[in-house]
């Protein structure tokens, strides 16, 4: 019996000393490695997060007008003789996003940050599901938004709009410009048969910018109602708006 016991107490004794070890050496260590590779994910979403959410919600806008008006200004381009400026602008817009994918990609291979792997995931596959018409397959994105990110020793950015169309206006352009720019075309002569994959692709947009832009600093940039979302009846609520202040808990 008194064996039993002496062998309870160390047993016991043996316990706490690894429980107070633990508690003193590697858990705080732990949490310290922790907070500073949170720190430094932070500090590298810093220098992208605005251009980032600048670029998703410029297509969120552009995609939704699209939508709502059946390519409108497309329509309203064409009659001003200029034929070819919602298609150049709808193409950088789209080639633009997939730049930002890649670079985020690439920045947080570094980071164990799930979150946003996660839903640059879900918008690749938005793009790259459904039938064929405005579908752009997982290595034709990956194309198209490691041109559009050309070397730079100021940090990651993406080739501006001047230089696109430039780009684009080169006879020794590269192809996936083209497929690009047809693309866009297909969408804008028929937006009711993309219906669908645009609201799936708005969607994931939407979920990019909630998770790169937590403290919801940029909403302001996102002018456009949601694809999809039912207008409110008279007198009956409004519907919310990715951008509008979230009501308080009460």
């Amino acid at each position: 019996m008194g064996g039993t016991f002496s062998a309870a107490v160390l047993g016991g004794l043996v316990a706490a000393g690894v429980v107070k070890f633990v508690g003193e050496h590697w858990i705080p260590a732990w949490l310290t490695a922790r907070r500073a590779q949170q720190l430094e994910l932070q500090r590298q979403l810093a220098g992208v997060r605005a251009p980032a959410v600048r670029a998703l919600a410029e297509l969120h806008d552009r995609l939704a007008a699209i939508a709502s008006t059946g390519a409108h200004g497309h329509h309203y381009a064409r009659t001003i003789d200029e034929p070819d400026y919602f298609v150049d602008s709808t193409a950088y817009l789209v080639a633009r996003v997939f730049a930002w994918q890649e670079i985020l990609r690439q920045q947080m291979a570094q980071h164990d940050h799930p979150r946003v792997y996660l839903v640059f995931e879900s918008l690749t596959k938005a793009f790259a599901n459904g039938h064929p018409g405005f579908q752009f397959l997982r290595f034709e994105q990956t194309e198209l938004g490691e041109r559009l990110t050309p070397p730079a020793t100021d940090g990651p950015g993406c080739l501006s709009y001047a230089d696109f169309l430039d780009w684009c206006r080169r006879d020794d352009a590269p192809a996936c410009l083209g497929t690009l720019r047809r693309r866009v075309r297909t969408l804008l002569d028929d937006p009711a048969a993309e219906h669908d994959r645009l609201r799936r692709i708005d969607r994931c947009l939407l979920g990019a910018v909630e998770v790169l832009d937590r403290r919801r600093r940029w909403r302001s940039l996102l002018t456009a109602a949601p694809i999809g979302a039912q207008p409110s009846a008279p007198g009956g609520p409004a519907v919310p708006h990715p951008g509008s202040p979230r009501p308080r808990q009460r």
